[in-house]
């Protein structure tokens, strides 16, 4: 998907959402490399998009998935078997 029929997505099937969803979803639109998909912690969501709370950044990411606007992987380091940052797919 282009940048073009991202934001074209926007004004066509994002009327579903509120405010703060159609600004994370821009907003991961905006970062996402040419396989649709990037890497931002929700602390770097947060503060680009002016949110004030880690919650309100969980939950508007669990709606855009359950919506399928987008779609989260959790990212493991094998060798210390720890989380690292997610990766988002603009869908």
């Amino acid at each position: 998907m282009t940048k073009k029929e991202i934001l074209s997505k926007l004004t066509n099937e994002l009327l579903d959402c509120n405010r703060t969803e159609c600004v994370v979803y821009m907003y991961l639109a905006l970062l996402a490399n040419k396989d649709n998909q990037c890497w931002p912690s929700y602390e770097t969501i947060m503060s680009s998009c002016k949110i004030r709370s880690r919650n309100v950044v969980s939950e508007t990411i669990k709606s855009l998935e359950k919506k399928r606007h987008i779609k989260k992987r959790f990212n493991y380091n094998p060798q210390t078997k720890q989380r690292h940052k997610n990766t988002y797919t603009i869908c």
